[in-house]
């Protein structure tokens, strides 16, 4: 914030939004109908590896038993604090009339260095749905949309091997055709037949 303006500083996100969302030093553009798509606050691998969770685990975690357990109401507040930036963007957005959804992120895949670290899948699936369930949550609270994964990408809890990216070293983006899937799904919501 500065005074009564939201400003993104310098670096990736303000110059890939300039002329979009923002103005070329970083002012949020006033609201002119056009409905924002953001994706934030659904990565569940990012979240839990911050350093809170890794003393601690959900009290229905399998692994790590040695770490101290939390329950379901400490495991949300500890998602939303970690998130507590991107949840006051979107309010602070939202009353300034700006119209807005946010586009959850691909479910996990079996790429996620959790999985690595002696999480199980079983785990990991738990704690994901519980990481979504809280974040989409406290946005709907907000009045805005949650436009979760399409349908059939995740049949067994993790991404399909066809959707994910290429690059072995990307834990958790979809590929051009799981984006094309996002998008179809995206169109079917609005009523609008895809090309």
């Amino acid at each position: 914030m500065a005074g009564e303006d939201i400003v993104i500083l310098p670096g990736k996100i303000r110059d890939r939004l300039a002329g979009e969302m923002c103005d070329t030093e970083g002012h949020i553009l006033p609201p002119d109908g056009t409905m924002t798509f953001i994706s934030f606050g659904f990565h569940t691998a990012t979240i839990l590896s911050s350093q809170r969770f890794k003393a601690h685990r959900h009290w229905r975690a399998t692994s790590f038993p040695d770490r101290a357990p939390v329950s379901d109401g400490v495991f949300a507040a500890m998602v939303l604090d970690l998130n507590a930036e991107a949840l006051t963007f979107l309010k602070i957005m939202a009353a300034r009339g700006h119209s807005l959804a946010v586009l959850s992120s691909p479910p996990p895949t079996r790429r996620f260095g959790l999985l690595k670290s002696g999480h199980s899948e079983a785990d990991i699936l738990m704690l994901d749905a519980l990481v979504r369930e809280t974040m989409a949550g406290a946005i709907s609270a907000l009045g805005i949309a949650v436009v979760a994964p399409p349908a059939d990408v995740a049949p067994d809890g993790f991404l399909r091997p066809d959707l994910m990216n290429a690059d072995e070293n990307d834990t958790h983006h979809g590929n051009p055709k799981y984006g094309e899937l996002v998008l179809r799904d995206l169109a079917a919501r609005c009523g609008v037949a895809p090309s």
